[in-house]
């Protein structure tokens, strides 16, 4: 960028490498090269647009709603559940401003996933597969977390799963990051993360530093798993730390 009488020009190429072509004049050189020098999370990550189910009020309870011997906790198989003996399935569903881990609040009833307006049987393979999700809305920071195996999800709390936990965390810390929250600030300004906003975020996966990501990653879903978990509100609850 170069000043000629107070007025500043750059060149529109420079936005090319950016998704959606934004014209951002505002970021600098060395943010503008995170698109060419980063890989898409898509390419790194499966990242799907989650379930509808048409009639929330219908198909999902909160978990203490209903009896607890009616839901599949942490499950890895969907083929493998009775549905006739347990029909309730914990479900991501997005929820309020959280980093790492919790907002595990939601069950949905899959026996009667036939009568859903998008039920998303073609996504079986990662059904129950631990992985990511976040906060369909981001007024502030955006805010990615940690969720285990056994979940189902709902479009606003569309999933990114990997095939190596080493991914998972090292993705999920750098989600966790300023740096990833400007980024999704560009791509889409608006205040909704869209699945494909998430599925075009660059980053630098280098072995640079990456174990200590990983290790800090894994530390921080601990500290707000034990927190989540400290509450009754979270059906792992055991006691009250003060207790």
């Amino acid at each position: 960028m170069e000043s000629k009488h107070l007025r500043y020009e750059i060149a529109s190429t420079k936005f090319n490498m950016i998704p959606g072509n934004p014209i951002a004049y505002w970021i600098s050189n060395a943010f503008r090269n995170i698109f060419s020098m980063g890989i898409p999370i898509e390419k790194i990550g499966d990242v799907r647009t989650g379930i509808s189910t048409g009639k929330n009020d219908l198909y999902l309870r909160l978990w203490y709603e209903i009896s607890c011997s009616s839901i599949n906790f942490y499950q890895t198989n969907i083929n493998k559940i009775n549905l006739n003996e347990k029909k309730y399935i914990p479900y991501n569903k997005g929820g309020d401003a959280r980093k790492w881990y919790g907002n595990n609040e939601y069950v949905v009833n899959w026996s009667q996933h036939d009568k859903f307006h998008r039920s998303r049987p073609n996504f079986s393979d990662i059904y129950l597969k631990k992985g990511l999700t976040w906060s369909f809305v981001t007024s502030g920071m955006f805010s990615s977390r940690y969720y285990p195996n056994g979940f189902l999800w709902d479009v606003a709390g569309s999933p990114c799963v990997f095939n190596d936990d080493s991914s998972l965390y090292y993705i999920l810390g750098f989600l966790s990051t300023k740096i990833a929250s400007n980024i999704l600030k560009l791509i889409n300004p608006t205040l909704n993360c869209q699945v494909i906003d998430i599925q075009r975020v660059p980053i630098i996966d280098t072995d640079n530093d990456k174990d200590k990501v990983i290790n800090i990653s894994i530390m921080s879903v601990k500290k707000s798993k034990d927190d989540w978990d400290s509450f009754e509100t979270s059906w792992d609850f055991k006691k009250h730390p003060l207790i």
